[in-house]
């Protein structure tokens, strides 16, 4: 059995209220219903992965409903997933890139045991997604395209996998803006 690192990070929340209150309520409670019921994860676990996705969305200006999306896409919210490729994780992130990042990041870095833990995971993945925007003169969505065709070694934008996986995300991040918009 895979046994996860206790890694030391600052707490995620100290009152959980404080970060979900950043989506409307409804909105908020429906991300949580959502992983719960769709993913079969227990209730306290769904909401310390929502806060998790918020607090680090929010750090880079990113829709947590985004957030949401990218991760059913890339692991069904299988913290320990992990791809053909060699990507591990939430996010999908390669150890190599996760090396890279925790050290821009100043965090530290167990090897490949540190992406099964989600905080860490969506937090390198988050900001893997940030910097391609940037890199990207701010569109998210070619950002998103481009973080599900990188490694180490960037491919090409004719990733047809990559694509796929862009219109599967973006249909995603579709339903639930639709469930924001269908809130009383």
């Amino acid at each position: 059995p895979v046994v996860t690192p206790k890694i030391e990070v600052e707490p995620v929340v100290k009152e959980p209220v404080e970060i979900i209150k950043t989506l409307p309520a409804s909105d908020s409670a429906k991300l949580v219903e959502s992983i719960i019921s769709s993913y079969k994860i227990p209730n306290l676990n769904a909401q310390e992965l929502a806060n998790i996705i918020v607090s680090e969305s929010e750090r880079y200006n990113i829709d947590p409903l985004l957030t949401t999306a990218l991760i059913y896409t890339e692991s069904t919210f299988n913290r320990y997933a992990q791809s053909k490729s060699g990507k591990v994780g939430l996010m999908q992130i390669y150890p190599d890139d996760a090396k890279e990042i925790t050290k821009k990041l100043k965090l530290s870095y167990l090897g490949k045991v540190t992406l099964f833990h989600p905080l860490y995971n969506i937090k390198l993945g988050l900001y893997k997604l940030n910097d391609l925007r940037l890199k990207s003169s701010g569109n998210i969505e070619k950002a998103v395209e481009k973080y599900l065709a990188t490694s180490t070694a960037e491919k090409t934008d004719d990733d047809l996998s990559s694509k796929e996986y862009l219109n599967k995300i973006v249909e995603i991040y579709n339903g639930y803006q639709r469930m924001r918009v269908e809130s009383p």
